[in-house]
């Protein structure tokens, strides 16, 4: 065998072993993506009529983008716990928070902003799912 078999060979076992050690590596953090959910949140405005006057309101969007159940589902805002029809600042959650969502689940929450308190400007979704527990997603409030 001269030499130039010999490097022939060495390059194809290189390549072999790393095109394994890439498929090795992708499966795996496909499994873990399945074990892993998402949740997002986001602000929408909705406008109702009532007697020909349109209201706005605001709605919590939560969506779980992910492969996996959400479960345990916290929010926080400004760090402090948000609990249905209790004020943090000047915002209340004015619907139960869901406890879970499946993936591709979404749940809109009633919000309502009070005078003379103060906004909240950072609100934080924590959850937990088959990867792990406390996962965390934050939603910049600030005008």
């Amino acid at each position: 065998m001269n030499m130039f078999e010999l490097v022939a060979v060495f390059m194809t076992a290189a390549a072999t072993t790393i095109t394994a050690v890439l498929t090795a590596l992708r499966y795996r953090h496909e499994r873990a993506l399945e074990r892993r959910a998402f949740v997002r949140a986001t602000i929408i405005e909705v406008t109702q009529s009532e007697n020909g006057q349109s209201r706005n309101s605001y709605r919590l969007k939560l969506h779980n983008a992910g492969k996996a159940r959400a479960t345990n589902l916290r929010l926080l805002l400004d760090g402090q716990e948000a609990r249905p029809y209790e004020a943090v600042g000047a915002m209340a959650i004015m619907s139960r928070i869901p406890h879970e969502r499946k993936p591709g689940g979404e749940a809109l929450l009633r919000l309502t902003l009070f005078l003379g308190g103060d906004i909240p400007t950072k609100l934080t979704v924590l959850w937990d799912d088959l990867a792990g527990s406390s996962h965390c997603s934050s939603l910049d409030l600030s005008v």
